[in-house]
């Protein structure tokens, strides 16, 4: 096509159009996709074949010479999709925020209604800003989970990003279960996760089920989590800072020491940690006070020391988290991973609507996984600690336990003049034939006896010095049983929990989009029939009858087989004025990058 310039009194521009190629020869990069080939594209995307699947194939057909069908590219059969209507259940429409309005209504009319909070971007608050976008998530089962492994349990909260296009955090709320592996009970999309938009999650959230009383709140270094879950929920036993995060936080001042000094500090920080025991713990805490004001050098290490964590020993020392069977937030830190690097393929998703369908399929995943724990016992990260701890205690030798009067003193291997004891636990007593964590070789479960090692207090871990004692007492054991009712419970609740999880994913598959609207169909037909006996009007009984007719022949028209030329879906163009729709946006401020002077 050729623009001349050339404009008349009513400013007309003349326009040469030529339908054949000019001003090149006929090349591959200049034609379009034929019609044939089109249509086999689009038979093969109509068959269910993957737009993946169709484009490996088309590659694969590459024979001798090269045509233009093996020049498409994925977008461009994405393109075909979109022309024959072939758009993912997902992507309910075309603009993303629309898209997830319509799923917050489709979940709202389902069964399953898994939105318990949301306000879209433009929306007017009371709380929130008008710019702001919230959306929390929470099934039935994770509502159950909750409540039964959050009361008197332990909660972590952490965030992730690059799960959409627009800095929407991911917040997740997760609980440890007994067969000690995390479970998320909620999640939140937000443009910010300040206090006040925690604290409206986590409302809704009580609002649901009520106050979690748990006994350990674990998070990173940020205090509007648990400040938020303060104000909501009420204050825990425990508030413990991942132990990750806090030397992660030092080792980024400690890097602006010299070092040589540096070195010590650290070395010193972490004997600091590890001690636990509170009376030792005290002694070394004064003492490493003291080395760092006797430095000048060390003088802004120990400003910010006693600033950030001086008053707050109980949230990072060890010997202020024993029996609290959690050291760091890799629960959430892995769950993470798997959600963007598995489900998420490591891509930067360009939709939130994909984001929140794959959460969703994480979280199905999930639940099939626990009931399959609760099926068919399957290994868990617990479980192969326990299998590894026990072969780790084989190669220790028995004539290095000492029997005391209900207790037995074990060696170190790691630290010379080290000794641990291992008790019974009177207060936790426990049958094989329901709790999960047990060692089959040693009869005996985790929570039968304890340990002042470090791998028992911190990390909840039945120890090689368990295991051992465990082999030493092998003859006598005595499995210590529940009552009967108590053992009967524990099955009611196994078979309710079991319930609670397939009754969620049988009504999650109700939440199909097309599916709620052939219900809607039926429903406004249903509603329609009654209406007949009052129509009056011949003429306006003869356009309904032309109306029917139509709607059956479009109906057949889809019901064309799979497979067949399907017709390029055609845009109106709009005769008005285009009216920008409302899409989101991102409120992060960029960071400007000054440019360097040379």
């Amino acid at each position: 096509m050729i623009v001349e310039h050339f404009k008349t009194l009513d400013n007309v521009v003349k326009v040469t159009f030529f339908k054949d190629h000019f001003g090149h020869d006929i090349e591959l990069e200049h034609l379009p996709l034929s019609k044939l080939d089109r249509d086999l594209i689009a038979g093969k995307l109509l068959q269910g074949v993957p737009a993946d699947t169709v484009l490996d194939q088309v590659r694969d057909s590459i024979k001798g010479t090269c045509e233009r069908i093996h020049l498409i590219s994925k977008r461009q059969i994405q393109r075909i999709e979109q022309c024959i209507g072939l758009t993912s259940s997902v992507q309910r429409d075309e603009n993303d925020l629309t898209s997830v309005a319509m799923f917050v209504e489709e979940s709202k009319d389902s069964t399953e209604n898994v939105v318990i909070l949301y306000k879209n971007q433009g929306e007017v608050h009371p709380v929130l800003d008008k710019q702001d976008f919230v959306l929390g998530i929470m099934s039935k089962a994770q509502e159950a989970m909750l409540k039964k492994f959050g009361t008197n349990g332990i909660i972590c909260m952490d965030s992730t990003h690059g799960t959409n296009p627009y800095d929407f955090n991911l917040i997740t709320v997760l609980t440890v279960d007994d067969f000690g592996e995390g479970f998320p009970v909620a999640f939140l999309y937000a443009n910010k996760e300040d206090e006040t938009t925690l604290s409206l999650f986590l409302n809704s959230i009580k609002e649901k089920i009520g106050t979690i009383n748990a006994s350990t709140f674990m998070s990173d270094d940020a205090p509007q989590y648990y400040n938020s879950w303060k104000n909501v929920m009420g204050s825990t036993a425990k508030k413990l800072l991942c132990t990750w995060h806090v030397d992660r936080a030092w080792q980024g001042k400690i890097n602006l020491i010299a070092k040589d000094k540096k070195i010590v500090v650290y070395r010193m920080l972490k004997k600091l940690q590890t001690e636990t025991c509170k009376e030792k713990f005290v002694v070394l805490l004064q003492e490493f006070l003291q080395m760092l004001g006797q430095d000048k050098d060390l003088s802004n290490f120990r400003e910010y020391f006693e600033t950030y964590y001086l008053n707050r020993v109980e949230n990072w020392a060890y010997c202020h988290r024993l029996f609290s069977n959690i050291n760091t937030n890799m629960y959430l830190e892995a769950m993470h991973r798997v959600i963007k690097h598995v489900y998420m393929k490591g891509n930067k998703l360009r939709r939130l609507d994909k984001s929140l369908d794959l959460l969703l399929k994480f979280l199905r995943d999930k639940q099939v996984n626990r009931l399959i724990k609760i099926y068919t016992g399957k290994n868990s990260c617990k479980i192969n600690i326990i299998k590894k701890k026990h072969a780790m205690s084989e190669s220790m030798s028995l004539k290095t336990v000492v029997t005391g009067n209900g207790f037995w003193v074990v060696d170190s291997e790691t630290v010379s003049d080290l000794k641990h004891t291992v008790c019974l636990n009177e207060f936790k007593p426990c049958n094989i034939d329901v709790c999960p964590l047990f060692c089959k070789e040693c009869l005996a479960c985790i929570h039968k006896y304890t340990c002042t090692c470090t791998d028992y207090l911190i990390k909840g871990n039945m120890c090689k010095h368990i295991h051992l004692v465990c082999r030493l007492m092998q003859t006598d054991v005595e499995e210590v049983s529940l009552p009967s009712e108590e053992t009967l419970q524990a099955s009611r609740d196994k078979e309710e929990e079991i319930q609670i999880h397939v009754s969620s994913l049988s009504n999650r598959s109700d939440m199909n989009p097309l599916e709620i609207l052939k219900t809607k169909l039926k429903d406004e037909l249903t509603a329609f029939l009654p209406q007949i006996d009052k129509i009056d009007n011949i003429n306006h009984m003869k356009l309904i009858i032309t109306r029917v007719k139509q709607l059956k022949t479009l109906i057949k028209s889809d019901l064309t087989p799979k497979g067949n030329p399907v017709a390029r879906r055609k845009k109106k163009l709009s005769s008005g004025k285009l009216v920008c729709q409302q899409r989101f946006f991102s409120t992060k401020k960029k960071r400007v990058q000054q440019k360097k002077k040379f």
